[in-house]
């Protein structure tokens, strides 16, 4: 699964382009930050892609899979 993200350079909020983009298009390319609470006015042109994002994901995913963990919170205490 590829994973396209978008960094907002107003308010830093991380959005999967797709559909930020569409949620842009529908208010006329600008419109509010949708994370409650952030005031920011967001502008399609003024996105920008974050490549290094990508790769902390995969390395973020990568060690989960490395990671082993046990799960305790089924035993039964004697």
């Amino acid at each position: 699964m590829q994973i396209n993200k978008k960094d907002i350079m107003e308010c830093r909020h991380i959005y999967e382009n797709k559909v930020i983009m569409q949620y842009l298009k529908s208010n006329q390319q600008r419109g509010r930050c949708p994370i409650s609470g952030c005031p920011r006015i967001l502008q399609a042109d003024k996105l920008v892609q974050d490549p290094l994002l990508l790769i902390e994901i995969d390395e973020m995913r990568k060690m989960n899979k490395e990671t082993e963990v046990e799960d305790y919170t089924m035993l039964e205490e004697d």
